[in-house]
C-alpha cells in the first residue's frame, strides 16, 4: 500500500507541473503596450539622484558618494589622476584595479519597473567591465557596462530566466579620448528599452522583457570589473559616473480636461488640459476632438502647466473629448470622456430604481439574485445607451448580468437586469456597489448598494456541542464558575 500512495504523490506532482508550465503564458504574458519614442530631453531631473562619483577626492582609498546618500566606494588599486575630464579622475590598470560598492548594493540595484539614467566620462585604449552589479550567484539579477575588445560598448540589464536587455553599440570607443556616455531605462511597459547616448549623440536602442527583478537581489556592486567573479579589469580613466533614478516607474496620467460641455456648430471654444508629471518631467499632451481631426502630439509642456487648445465642431451631436500625455519615458492611456454637446440635442440621463441588493445571510457557494431597473431620466427626445461596469465589482461574488449593456432605451423608459451572483468568499460580511454608466457620458453613472452576510460554518461537532449544552443548562453556569 505504500508504494500505490507514493505512486499516486509522483503522478499527482507531474500533473501540477504540467499545469504549472501551462499557466506560465498567461500569468507572465506580454500586455502589447510599446513606449513611444520622444523628442523630450530632460527626463529625469537631479531631485533623483540615486549615486554621484565625481572622483573629485583627487586622493585617499575612498570614492565619495555626492548624491547625499553617502554610497561610498572602497579603492582596490586604482590611483588618482589630476587630469581627469572634470577635475580628477581614477585610472585603472586592467590588471587587478577595483571600486567595491557591495556594502551598497541593495540601495544601487534595480527593480524591474525603475526608470533610471547613467552617465559617466570614461578613457580607454583597451577593455574591460566599467561598472557591475549581481545577484550572489553572478546572474539573475545581472547588471553590466563593459566596453568590449573591439570597442564597442555593451550594457546588460537581466532578471530571472536570463530575460532582459542586451544593448551593443554601433560605434567603437576604445580610441584613447574622453566620451561621454548616457544609458536611459525605461521600466514601464511589459517592454522595457535601454537607450545609448555617446557624446550627446544617439547610438543605439534596444528593448527586452524582465520576469522578475527586485533591487534586494543584488548583493555584488563594482567598478572597474565584474562583480561576481572579479574578472575583465577595466584598463583606462573613469570619471564623473552618476545614477539618477526613479523608483518604480513613473506611470503618466492622461492630462485633465476642463472647458464648455455644451455650444453652437461652427463656434470656436476653448479648451484646458493639464498633467501633473509624477518626476515633474516636461510632457506633450496628443487630443482626439471625436470629430475625425486629425491631431499631432502638442509640447512639451511644464508639469502642472494649463494647455489651452481651441476647436470647432462644424456638426451638431454629441461628442466625447479625450487626451494622452506622454513624458521622456512613456505615454499614459486615453483620458475619461469629457462630453460636449453641440447644438440643441436632447440630453440623456441615467437613473436606477432599486434599493439595493442586499442579499441577506446566505452560505458561502450559493447563488443569489436581484434586478435593477435602469431609466432614462434625461430631457424628452433623448435615447440612453448604457452599461454595466464589470471592471469594478464586488469581489465576494462572481456576477452575471442579463442584459450587461443596452442602446435605445427613450426618455421616462426602462429597462430591468438580471442579476445573479455565486457568493465567493467565505465567513464575513462584505459589501459593495455595481455601477451603471451612460456610454454617451460616462461621468453620468447610477451607482446600486450590495451587501450580503456569509456565516460560519457549523460541523457536525459545532452541532453537538449546542445540542448538548441546549439539553443541559445549567452546565452553562457551572463552566461561567469555573472562568
Amino acid at each position: 500500500m505504500k508504494i500505490k500512495n507514493n505512486n499516486n504523490i509522483y503522478i499527482y506532482g507531474i500533473i501540477f507541473l504540467l499545469i504549472g508550465a501551462s499557466l506560465l503564458p498567461s500569468i507572465y504574458g506580454y500586455d502589447k503596450k510599446t513606449s513611444i519614442n520622444s523628442t523630450i530631453d530632460s527626463p529625469l531631473n537631479d531631485d533623483y539622484i540615486n549615486a554621484y562619483w565625481k572622483a573629485d577626492e583627487c586622493s585617499g582609498n575612498i570614492l565619495e558618494d555626492s548624491s547625499g546618500h553617502n554610497y561610498d566606494g572602497i579603492i582596490n588599486g586604482a590611483t588618482w589622476d589630476p587630469s581627469g575630464y572634470s577635475g580628477c579622475a581614477l585610472v585603472f590598470d586592467g590588471i587587478d584595479d577595483y571600486v567595491n560598492f557591495t556594502s551598497h548594493s541593495v540601495e544601487l540595484g534595480y527593480n524591474k519597473t525603475d526608470d533610471f539614467i547613467i552617465s559617466f566620462y570614461f578613457k580607454s585604449s583597451d577593455d574591460g567591465v566599467i561598472y557591475s552589479t549581481t545577484a550572489p550567484w553572478g546572474f539573475n539579477p545581472d547588471f553590466q557596462i563593459e566596453l568590449l575588445s573591439n570597442g564597442t560598448l555593451f550594457f546588460k540589464l537581466l532578471g530571472s530566466s536570463n530575460l532582459g536587455i542586451r544593448l551593443y553599440s554601433t560605434g567603437s570607443y576604445n580610441d584613447g579620448s574622453w566620451h561621454f556616455v548616457e544609458i536611459y531605462h525605461n521600466g514601464i511597459s511589459s517592454t522595457p528599452t535601454a537607450t545609448l547616448y555617446v557624446d550627446n549623440v544617439f547610438d543605439n536602442n534596444n528593448t527586452g522583457y524582465y520576469y522578475n527583478m527586485y533591487n534586494d537581489e543584488y548583493t555584488k556592486a563594482t567598478m572597474g570589473v565584474n562583480a561576481h567573479t572579479l574578472t575583465n579589469y577595466f584598463d583606462g580613466y573613469i570619471d564623473e559616473f552618476k545614477i539618477v533614478k526613479y523608483e518604480l516607474g513613473n506611470e503618466q496620467d492622461p492630462p485633465i480636461i476642463d472647458g464648455p460641455t455644451g455650444g453652437l456648430p461652427d463656434v470656436e471654444y476653448d479648451y484646458t488640459f493639464t498633467t501633473i508629471d509624477p518626476e515633474t518631467d516636461n510632457i506633450s499632451i496628443l487630443i482626439d476632438w471625436d470629430d475625425g481631426t486629425e491631431e499631432y502630439w502638442r509640447g512639451p509642456y511644464i508639469s502642472g502647466e494649463e494647455v489651452t487648445v481651441s476647436h470647432t465642431w462644424d456638426e451638431e451631436g454629441y461628442y466625447n473629448v479625450t487626451a494622452k500625455s506622454k513624458d521622456f519615458w512613456d505615454d499614459s492611456t486615453w483620458s475619461d470622456p469629457y462630453m460636449v454637446i453641440i447644438g440643441d440635442q436632447p440630453f440623456p440621463l441615467i437613473c436606477c430604481d432599486s434599493d439595493g441588493l442586499n442579499f441577506g445571510s446566505v452560505s458561502a457557494g450559493s447563488t443569489v439574485n436581484g434586478e435593477i431597473s435602469v431609466i432614462n431620466c434625461g430631457d424628452p427626445g433623448s435615447f440612453l445607451n448604457w452599461y454595466v461596469d464589470t471592471s469594478d465589482l464586488p469581489t465576494w461574488g462572481d456576477w452575471t448580468f442579463t442584459p450587461s449593456s443596452g442602446e435605445g432605451v427613450g426618455e421616462g423608459d426602462s429597462v430591468n437586469i438580471d442579476v445573479t451572483c455565486v457568493v465567493t468568499d467565505t465567513e464575513g460580511e462584505y459589501s459593495g456597489q455595481i455601477i451603471v454608466i451612460n456610454d454617451d457620458n460616462p461621468s453620468d453613472t447610477c451607482t446600486v448598494d450590495t451587501s450580503v452576510i456569509v456565516p460560519r460554518t457549523r460541523t457536525r461537532f459545532n452541532l453537538l456541542f449546542y445540542w448538548f449544552f441546549y439539553q443541559f443548562p445549567r452546565l452553562v453556569n457551572l463552566m461561567n464558575l469555573l472562568k
